[in-house]
């Protein structure tokens, strides 16, 4: 597993899924967005919006169960959020 498949073919559609998401929901971005994590299973956008920060991860098939799992934890444990 390397970083090669986190290109501009992932990269450019993730990053407008995130301003449309955003901006669909109520949360405009308000600045650029950033890469703040880049591995080889997953990477993690941060974009400022003018309440919070949103945040996208896009997992690599070998963490596929990673958003079932914040789900899970967000549903039953809100206290960690």
């Amino acid at each position: 597993m390397s970083l090669a498949h986190w290109t501009g073919a992932l990269i450019a559609p993730a990053e407008t899924w995130l301003l449309d998401t955003a901006a669909t929901n109520g949360h405009p971005l308000t600045g650029d967005i950033e890469r703040v994590h880049v591995r080889p299973w997953s990477i993690v956008f941060r974009a400022p919006t003018a309440t919070a920060a949103v945040f996208l991860k896009i997992c690599h098939r070998v963490q596929a169960h990673e958003p079932l799992l914040t789900e899970i934890v967000a549903r039953d444990f809100p206290s960690l959020g």
